[in-house]
């Protein structure tokens, strides 16, 4: 394969599952334009149909879904594909969520409504394989990496 084509053959798998449809849409196009080759999914079922047919290398996850909670949606999509790194969103995150998502494994948890640029520097930070950055102290600035 020339080397001008090879990024086409690897281009970082992103999945997003967010029954936000503007939000969903937002990421796609952000995501698209980075470089990366998108799975979407507005519900934990088509999610996790996405991660049994699919290898996906990185999943950006709502916590709050009509059908399900992402975090159980992310340890499922982790028990089919061991190493799957996920970023979990919530727009009513409690140090008790953040806790729970993080003790299944996320690799970050932010909460919404969130600006674009860090959410771009996690995807990229969990695609290339690096440790989590450690989550902000309750009360302090949210995070922007």
């Amino acid at each position: 394969v020339p080397p001008e084509n090879q990024t086409m053959l690897t281009l970082p798998r992103l999945l997003i599952l967010d029954d936000d449809d503007a939000l969903r849409e937002t990421l796609i196009e952000v995501f698209s334009r980075e470089g990366y080759s998108i799975f979407q999914a507005d519900s934990a079922r088509r999610a996790l149909e996405i991660v049994r047919t699919s290898c996906i290398d990185c999943s950006i996850l709502d916590v709050h879904l009509p059908d399900s909670c992402g975090i159980g949606v992310f340890r499922e999509a982790v028990q089919l594909q061991p190493g799957l790194r996920g970023i979990l969103t919530s727009a009513a995150g409690t140090p008790a969520l953040r806790g729970a998502a993080m003790e299944a494994g996320a690799f970050f948890f932010l909460d919404k409504p969130f600006r674009l640029e860090p959410i771009l520097g996690l995807v990229a930070r969990a695609v290339r394989g690096e440790s989590r950055p450690e989550l902000p102290a309750p009360g302090s600035p949210p995070w922007i990496g």
